[in-house]
């Protein structure tokens, strides 16, 4: 990291300061590299001060809630929910999904970010079994997964909320699973022993090795959106997921389409045997008491899906 005199700093200690923060950016870009002091990187500097004390009182003051999309079978009926985080921030309103999670990896919260969906998500998870039981996916981001304590966290917050593990499924990118796959088949298998079903996310977009997919104890694995949304326009999309959903029949794996936006699309994962989807042909994510309202209101009931 270099920065210099006097343009970057008149004082010792500034110079010093501004060095440091070139040097961890250069270690960002990868290390071995040389990374030029600006002005810049000091505005990104307090911007993520400014970040991390939003997403810490967002995590106090129940800025944080989770909306929820439903997953459903050919009839349309409910088979699964999956839980997605939202950020109601007091000045900019409604954050993405992809900014949330890029403030919580640079202010390092990602893992309590994690912890506290995990808990929100086992909370509700009892309201809507209480009504009819009905499997809740979670995402788990890498760091989350990483943790060689993640299982007994997970166990203590099943016990704190008396959550059905049953009714848990967990999902990973296969990028994670992928980053040490014999120590994803360890934690999965560990998973599942505590009775939490475990599913690969964003199937389609990493590197999986068959060998390893095979022995990782997954029920489901799910198509990337991204194949799912072109599958009638990009003629491309089209192999790619014939051969996941075909491949997902010969290792008894269910297969669920995300992104499915119109009935052309539905009707071609019909097809080619694909039997579970979600997306905004079937729904926009909801709030809890608002998508319970809408179930109970539909001619086409949840259907229970505990094995």
């Amino acid at each position: 990291g270099i920065a210099f005199f006097p343009g970057d700093g008149t004082t010792p200690n500034e110079i010093l300061k501004h060095a440091d923060m070139a040097m961890y950016r250069a270690k960002e870009q990868g290390r071995g590299g040389v990374q030029f002091f600006t002005s810049g990187l000091q505005e990104a500097a307090y911007r993520r001060l400014e970040n991390e004390r939003d997403l810490r009182q967002a995590l106090s003051n129940e800025q944080l809630a989770l909306v929820y999309q439903t997953q459903v079978n050919p009839s349309r009926q409910i088979i699964g929910l999956e839980a997605l985080l939202r950020w109601r921030h007091p000045e900019l309103g409604l954050v993405s999904p992809e900014a949330l999670l890029q403030v919580a990896e640079e202010t390092g919260l990602s893992l309590p970010l994690g912890e506290h969906v995990l808990r929100m998500a086992c909370r509700d998870l009892v309201a809507i079994a209480s009504w009819r039981p009905v499997p809740l996916a979670i995402n788990i981001g890498q760091k989350q997964f990483r943790q060689p304590e993640f299982v007994d966290r997970l166990r203590a917050i099943l016990a704190e909320t008396r959550a059905d593990p049953r009714l848990l499924r967990l999902e990973i990118t296969e990028s994670t699973a992928m980053e040490n796959p014999d120590q994803a088949v360890a934690k999965i298998q560990a998973l599942r022993d505590l009775g939490v079903g475990c599913s690969i996310d964003d199937f389609g977009t990493g590197h999986s090795s068959l060998a390893y997919l095979q022995r990782l104890p997954i029920d489901t694995i799910k198509i990337d959106r991204s194949f799912v949304t072109e599958i009638i326009a990009d003629h491309g999309d089209a192999p790619i997921v014939e051969a996941i959903i075909s491949m997902a029949r010969h290792l008894r794996l269910d297969v669920i389409a995300e992104g499915v936006e119109s009935r052309e699309a539905m009707d071609f994962l019909l097809t080619h045997g694909c039997r579970q989807f979600q997306g905004f042909l079937f729904g926009k994510p909801a709030a809890l008491d608002e998508l319970l309202d809408h179930i109970r209101a539909s001619e086409h009931p949840l259907l229970s899906a505990v094995r």
